[in-house]
């Protein structure tokens, strides 16, 4: 497992560390064998069995930030123009 999770961390990669493991594995014993792994590990984020290279997450969140930008523009634009239009008589 060890070399999976580091595999998928030299690349801006990810690996559900779950998916690579027995069935008969619990989640208490996913958390300790992951504790082990990843000490020493800086440039990771976990998120419950799933561990995220951090430089995939920064480009992942680059690449949505116009994106979400546009979409909250459009919420304001159509949140704010009903109300603009109440107080502001056409």
């Amino acid at each position: 497992m060890k070399e999976q999770v580091e595999e998928s961390l030299v690349s801006p990669g990810w690996i559900d560390v779950g998916s690579v493991l027995p069935m008969s594995v619990t989640e208490q014993d996913v958390q300790l064998l992951m504790d082990k792994v990843l000490s020493g590990v800086k440039n990771s984020v976990v998120f419950d069995s799933i561990v995220v290279n951090k430089d995939l997450l920064q480009s992942i969140k680059t690449s949505f930030k116009s994106l979400m930008e546009e979409k909250a523009n459009k919420v304001l634009l159509a949140t704010l123009l009903p109300m603009l239009s109440k107080l502001i008589p056409i």
